[in-house]
């Protein structure tokens, strides 16, 4: 049986290429004066140091470039440094002189192109963007290759649609495709930019250039309108492309890929559908159980069912699916619809996807008992009282965080209701229960024992337009219960989160009422799917900040929390920088001390007074405490 050819024709093409250069002196001035007599240290693989020499200010302006020796006779390659001094500015020249200058090894050379194809044969229409760069610095033999490709194919007889991204760098090719995958359409299709993504050459002395050739206009870059034209007319799409389009040909492509799989299966779907499909596209099969309507399908694969839900999700255009699923879940169908519409509207708690599911989070904080009637009557009132729909928008978080505290105030025997009606009498409740968890829990004393380094580093001051602000990481349930006192939120329950590190920022004195509290934890993947994003067991990030009465941070306090987190980061990120605390916690009334570690392998804080040596099969025993951070990871306000 012969193999079926596949033709394909060329629709539409535009390539655009930019040939740089920069061209170095053959020879270096020695270096002479004072500066001579300071000396660096050469070292080869191992860390041995080979040989000092002289080190003059004169080499900052001249790029240094890694060249590679003959092996030795062990095998081992070893790498020196050598000098070079630019000679002129960088060049933006024809191909063809390029090539004869490329191959010198005193020229630093680079090409980058873009390229944009649409084509088609019988059964497929195909668009690609190809972004290619060689390129090869100055000492170096050869050239380094780097690409990244998009292709979006759309198969005419299977009606599916493709995405595939390409890169090629260090030699090595990445290649990922996926079918009907709306998400790539906001990760990959939304935010592509149609030019040559590669960074170009860079002068080593910036400040002897002029103003012309510091600013460099030779991007290359396509014009994809004309392209994207054409594809609407071979995929017969009702779109029309106006000039304003020019300025955003992603969008432009990304409701042509949606409106060409809506008529091509047929799918019944309301006036502003575009949000719906991208988050919680159900796939055909399911789709094909609900007569191909798209708002039934969603809807009735999570059980929200009735034509309230249909009229929201048909009137509202960007209504948070997994909060409204959320607040199902409980307050119940009834109590859903007494609330405001225009406030469901306006939650955003958790990542709409359709692989979230409310009920999981729901018991994995350990909240498993329904609300009351009277309950639910409360958190209604508390919604449709709220003068600001913005402060709304998170309201879902406090009321997982009350859940909390009222679960572990369960644990001492204290059953807590839910009595507040508006959202300022919740906070206060809410603070009013961290109260009393800490009065639980007097007789016990907790002190963080951070390393030494990592206090040294992140407590130093951030100067900002004249202010000091001062940082200090929380060490014991003294620290814990003095924040939450003065910030009005719960951050004296996170004092049994071993996991978490709260850092609190005060402006102007050690001991500022103006305050910032910084949470920083692992960012953890949840298997449920919880709409929480990350890698287990990574190095701790920033989880969240509060201002005073769980208010987000603005202003200058925004610019704070980005400065915390890069000194977070900056220290963290180092393998062999720890931030993990020892613990003690003590016991007032009978002086025991218990000491927890934090174990790796099980991913949990463990007591000393249960780890077994001899025998590393025994199961550890669970300490009688509390300990959420031990099962669980949250992003919740304090």
């Amino acid at each position: 049986m012969n193999k079926k050819i596949t033709k394909w024709e060329t629709i539409f093409k535009d390539i655009d290429e930019k040939f740089e250069l920069l061209s170095y002196e053959d020879c270096n001035i020695i270096p002479t004066g004072d500066d001579e007599e300071r000396e660096e240290e050469v070292f080869n693989l191992d860390g041995k140091r080979v040989v000092t020499r002289p080190v003059n200010n004169q080499w900052a302006t001249k790029t240094s470039v890694p060249y590679i020796q003959k092996k030795d006779i062990k095998g081992i390659k070893h790498v020196e440094v050598g000098y070079f001094t630019a000679k002129g500015d960088i060049q933006f020249i024809d191909e063809k002189e390029w090539l004869e200058k490329s191959v010198d090894i005193l020229n630093s050379a680079l090409v980058r192109r873009t390229t944009l194809v649409l084509e088609k044969n019988e059964d497929k229409i195909k668009l690609s963007l190809f972004n290619f760069c060689k390129s090869r610095s100055v000492g170096h033999r050869y050239f380094a290759k780097q690409s990244k490709d998009i292709h979006v194919t759309f198969n005419l007889k299977t009606k599916n649609f493709y995405i595939t991204t390409s890169t090629f760098v260090n030699r090595r090719r990445r290649v990922s495709t996926t079918k009907n995958d709306f998400s790539k359409i906001i990760n990959i299709i939304n935010p592509l930019k149609f030019i040559n993504t590669f960074v170009g050459l860079t002068h080593p002395n910036p400040t002897t250039l002029s103003p012309i050739s510091i600013h460099n206009p030779t991007t290359p870059k396509v014009e994809p309108i004309k392209a994207l034209v054409e594809l609407v007319e071979e995929l017969d799409v009702d779109i029309s492309v106006v000039p304003h389009d020019s300025d955003s040909p992603s969008q432009l492509l990304s409701e042509t890929i949606v409106k060409w799989f809506i008529k091509v299966w047929g799918i019944k779907t309301s006036n502003d559908y575009t949000y719906y499909l991208l988050k919680h596209y159900p796939g055909i099969k399911k789709l094909r159980k609900y007569d191909m309507n798209l708002i039934h399908t969603i809807l009735g694969e999570r059980g929200l069912k009735g034509k309230f839900y249909n009229k929201l999700l048909n009137l509202k255009p960007e209504i948070n699916i997994t909060d409204l699923h959320f607040l199902q879940k409980t307050l119940g169908d009834d109590g859903v619809k007494r609330i405001s519409t225009h406030l469901l509207a306006y939650s955003k708690t958790f990542e709409d996807t359709k692989f979230t599911q409310p009920e999981h989070l729901i018991s994995e904080i350990g909240y498993c008992d329904k609300l009351s009637k009277y309950e639910k009557n409360n958190i209604i009132n508390i919604y449709n009282t709220c003068k600001d729909p913005t402060s709304i928008g998170g309201f879902i978080d406090l009321m997982l965080d009350h859940f909390k505290i009222k679960n572990k105030l369960q644990g001492y025997g204290i059953f807590k209701k839910i009595k507040a009606k508006t959202l300022d009498k919740f906070n206060e409740e809410h603070s009013e229960w961290s109260n009393l968890v800490h009065e639980c829990e007097r007789t016990t004393q907790v002190n963080y024992l951070y390393p030494n380094d990592f206090i040294t580093h992140i407590e130093k001051p951030i100067e900002l337009d004249g202010d000091k602000y001062f940082v200090k990481v929380l060490k014991d349930d003294n620290d814990y219960f003095k924040e939450g006192q003065i910030q009005n939120h719960c951050v004296r329950t996170y004092l049994d989160r071993y996991k978490s590190i709260i850092i609190s920022v005060r402006k102007n004195h050690e001991s500022g009422m103006e305050r910032m509290t910084c949470e920083f934890n692992e960012m953890v993947t949840w298997e449920n799917g919880f709409g929480m994003k990350g890698v287990k067991g990574s190095a701790p990030n920033l989880i969240q900040a509060r201002m005073k009465y769980n208010n987000n941070p603005t202003g200058d306090w925004e610019v704070i929390m980005r400065l915390l987190r890069k000194e977070f980061l900056d220290y963290s990120c180092k393998p062999k920088n720890n931030t993990r605390p020892i613990i003690k916690i003590s016991n007032k009334m009978t002086n025991h001390v218990e000491t927890l570690k934090y174990n790796k392998k099980v991913d949990k804080f463990i007591s000393d007074d249960v780890i077994t040596h001899e025998h590393p099969s025994v199961i550890v025993p669970i300490t009688p405490r509390v300990r959420h951070e031990n099962y669980m990871r949250d992003d919740l306000p304090f």
